[in-house]
């Protein structure tokens, strides 16, 4: 999720639309999964915000790594029906091509930085709507000795076409295609801009969109 948004925000939060009309996001994925679009899937969405009395501070990038790797996907593959053996580390790596991880605005930094950058043995495909990368330490780290022989299965970004972050998420894309060699536009990367702005309408369409990749 974004900044002054919850982790409610992509599955139960009531959420307005440019027009007046509300609805929640989960009725997209019920939707799509009625109709047969995508197979049934697991959604899990965690806080980005540590809480200090009734204070909010986001969290690090490496504080929500270490949370994703050693509690929420652990917590996830033994309470819940994944294709993960076990809920141990190794077992978490052998099933990561079906496990992917996105997030919107400030979720969307997080993605690239906690997902492609520190958790990419445990993450095989990313979604960032509508934010923004260091490209340079993302490059680096995909590029790095102990990342390099781990391979993407899907890279979409996104953003809306009256966007406050439509170029900065288009920079950080072919920034990242152009110099990261596993990556192409077309075979596993993918760069899409849709009517709207940096709202939900925008990333309803594009989580609609990305997940028929991966389901």
């Amino acid at each position: 999720h974004g900044l002054r948004t919850t982790e409610e925000s992509w599955l139960d939060e009531t959420l307005e639309l440019w027009d007046g009309r509300f609805f929640e996001m989960r009725w997209v994925y019920d939707r799509m999964i009625a109709e047969k679009l995508i197979d049934p899937l697991i959604i899990v969405s965690a806080s980005q915000y540590l809480v200090h009395g009734n204070t909010q501070y986001k969290s690090s990038y490496e504080q929500m790594a270490a949370e994703l790797q050693g509690t929420i996907l652990p917590y996830t593959a033994q309470f819940l029906s994944t294709y993960a053996e076990g809920c141990d580390a190794a077992s978490l790596m052998l099933a990561r091509e079906h496990f992917p991880i996105g997030g919107n605005s400030w979720g969307s930094y997080y993605t690239y930085d906690t997902g492609m950058c520190q958790s990419l043995p445990y993450f095989a495909s990313f979604l960032c709507f509508s934010g923004d990368a260091a490209t340079a330490y993302v490059v680096q780290s995909l590029e790095s000795d102990q990342l390099r022989d781990y391979p993407i299965r899907l890279y979409y970004a996104a953003a809306g076409d009256t966007d406050v972050a439509r170029e900065e998420e288009r920079t950080a894309f072919y920034a990242t295609v152009r110099r990261a060699g596993r990556l192409g536009a077309g075979p596993n990367a993918f760069y899409h801009v849709c009517e709207g702005g940096h709202d939900w309408g925008t990333w309803s369409i594009e989580i609609y969109n990305a997940l028929q990749f991966l389901f």
